[in-house]
Order: C-alpha cells, then sequence, then structure tokens
C-alpha cells in the first residue's frame, strides 16, 4: 500500500497538465440584451523566451456602436509557462 502511495505521489508529480496552449484563441460576441454590440478575444501567445507565454486580451466595440460608446481595451501579461507566475502586465483601456 505503502509503495502504491508513492507511486501515485510521483506520478502526479511529475505530470503536467495545463488548462491552455499556445496558438489558441477565444472569441466572444459581446451583446446588450439580443444586439451585437462588439467582440473579445482572448489569445495564447509565444514568449520571448521558452519559458514564457503571453496572455492576451482585446475587446472592441462593433463600428455602428462605436458613435454610441467606442472600445478599444488591451490587456496582455507575460507569464512563466511553469508557475503562471506573471512577469509583467500591461493594461490599456480606451473607453468611451
Amino acid at each position: 500500500m505503502k509503495i502504491y502511495f508513492t507511486t501515485l505521489l510521483v506520478l502526479l508529480t511529475l505530470s503536467h497538465s495545463f488548462a491552455f496552449e499556445v496558438g489558441e484563441k477565444f472569441v466572444f460576441k459581446i451583446r446588450y440584451g439580443f444586439v451585437n454590440v462588439g467582440i473579445a478575444e482572448m489569445d495564447v501567445l509565444p514568449g520571448e523566451n521558452a519559458e514564457s507565454i503571453e496572455l492576451r486580451s482585446t475587446a472592441k466595440s462593433a463600428d455602428w456602436y462605436d458613435g454610441i460608446y467606442k472600445v478599444r481595451d488591451t490587456i496582455s501579461t507575460k507569464v512563466n509557462q511553469e508557475t503562471l507566475l506573471p512577469n509583467y502586465f500591461v493594461k490599456k483601456l480606451n473607453e468611451g
């Protein structure tokens, strides 16, 4: 029984399971009620070196909605690929 738990602990320690990988992209429609007023995207990009990745989120209002409330937001963070601890973070908001 002791060997079973030791083996299980070693396997869990050595296995890496990430929720996302470089190259993934998520696209969301931004809606106000039933009207589409914009789009948001989340990208997983390669970092400057092998140890880091960049997570970028952008939001943009639809062209027809710009006259009412123009949005051009970008949030970017560079994280260590192993620990997911941030090394760099920038938030640029352009709203209204």
